[in-house]
């Protein structure tokens, strides 16, 4: 369904058929011209359909408040969503809050790609203590935001630990490895 131009009459039509289908796990409709009228469809659809796992919105024209409102209504609905990519949008300091607010609270989200958007330092601390505290976020995306190196390369360390956890791995940094290798010599 990507790419089609379909906007939010076409996310509305598509959140009809959400309501009536127990089958579709992934929905990808990237590109389609989809704000926040037709995110609010998309939704409400999801308080009723607990089987989409995966459901991609990026290259759309989902603003910070389209955004936030999603993150709030994801959280309110219980989604069962296991990856979320709203990659390259107009999103922001609102939407990281609610974001933060979701990731907190749900249990389902693994995967989530929020890269190409205007998320910055300003609010990194609030995400990646929601990061910090929700281990079953495997993998994020957050390139081509305004975070400085520093808040990016704390986020994957954070992310990579959850990964690392996942697999019953212990997570250790490189001068750990070398200092554990010293010792037993």
């Amino acid at each position: 369904m990507s790419h089609n131009r379909i906007g939010n009459s076409g996310g509305r039509k598509i959140a009809k058929y959400l309501l009536s289908t127990q089958v579709l796990t992934h929905l990808d409709l990237s590109d389609n011209l989809i704000n926040y009228e037709g995110s609010r469809y998309l939704a409400q659809a999801l308080k009723v359909n607990k089987i989409l796992k995966h459901l991609s919105l990026k290259l759309n024209r989902l603003v910070d408040k389209a955004g936030s409102k999603l993150c709030i209504d994801l959280l309110n609905n219980s989604s069962n969503l296991e990856s979320l990519s709203l990659s390259s949008n107009s999103l922001g300091h609102m939407f990281c809050e609610s974001l933060a607010e979701f990731l907190k609270l749900n249990r389902s989200i693994k995967i989530l790609d929020i890269s190409c958007n205007f998320i910055d330092d300003s609010n990194a601390a609030t995400l990646k203590a929601s990061l910090e505290g929700n281990p079953n976020i495997i993998e994020l995306d957050v390139r081509n935001n305004q975070l400085s190196d520093e808040t990016e390369e704390e986020i994957n360390e954070i992310i990579t630990k959850n990964f690392l956890a996942s697999k019953n791995i212990p997570f250790k940094k490189l001068g750990e490895y070398a200092e554990n290798k010293g010792g037993n010599a």
